[in-house]
């Protein structure tokens, strides 16, 4: 879901693409949301922006951008709303 909704929010130039990066959890550090973190690459492979993104269930996505030298450059803040049926 996290992956899905960075995609929804971002620009990814032709030619560029996301790749997940694997990172581990801190058994002590307890949290109530998950992160996921991100790498955009050019088509040569070339590190082109970073991202950690988080989701707390169904009720908000969010992102930190740094650039390619871990510059904080953009964060975001979505909120998820269902309709009342």
């Amino acid at each position: 879901m996290i992956e899905q909704q960075l995609k929804r929010s971002i620009r990814i130039p032709e030619g560029h693409h996301l790749v997940h990066v694997d990172t581990e959890s801190d058994p002590e550090r307890a949290t109530t949301y998950d992160t996921e973190n991100f790498q955009l690459v050019d088509g040569e492979g070339n590190l082109v922006a970073r991202f950690n993104a988080w989701a707390m269930e169904d009720s908000f996505f969010g992102y930190f951008e740094y650039d390619a030298d871990g510059e904080l450059i953009d964060r975001k803040t979505v909120g998820f709303f269902s309709e009342a049926q």
